[in-house]
């Protein structure tokens, strides 16, 4: 796939089934519930809406969504999921745990995307800038099994 085709394909939504507004407080002690519950919040509301159909959705998640219950619930309900780990886990047949043992594995392809300049504020709410810059993504694969707490 080009870099040309990559880039078009990230821009077109195939399939929406569950949207949920939600607003990140100030303040994380004032949330009345904790942020990470909106993964299973969505995933509950798909099972209700497409019933058996469910089994042929792909949920594709942000780091959020990298916790050990989330990922216990797919799979409990035998569901396709896309997690971005946020978590360095332990994998069951590899000594890496699991960014060193991504890094390890052959590079399939690369392309760069460029991320705009952005206004941002501080932790004291000083207003800064996130300059433009250029990133390159690569595509690894591997076929790995997560330890889990009790294994």
């Amino acid at each position: 796939m080009s870099a040309v085709t990559m880039q078009l394909a990230l821009k077109i939504t195939i399939g929406l089934i569950h949207k949920d507004w939600w607003c990140r407080p100030n303040n994380p002690e004032e949330a009345d519930e904790k942020e990470s519950g909106k993964w299973a919040d969505a995933s509950h509301f798909c099972r209700q809406r497409l019933g058996d159909t469910m089994s042929r959705v792909i949920s594709v998640c942000d780091r959020e969504a990298d916790i050990q219950s989330y990922l216990q619930d797919k799979q409990a309900h035998n569901e396709r999921f896309v997690v971005r780990a946020k978590h360095n886990r332990k994998i069951i047949g590899s000594e890496l745990p699991l960014f060193q043992h991504f890094e390890s594995q052959p590079e399939l392809g690369a392309y760069t995307v460029d991320i705009p300049q952005k206004g941002m504020k501080d932790s004291k709410g000083k207003a800064i800038n996130r300059v433009a810059r250029k990133a390159k993504l690569t595509v690894k694969v591997a076929t790995v099994t997560l330890k889990t707490q009790d294994k």
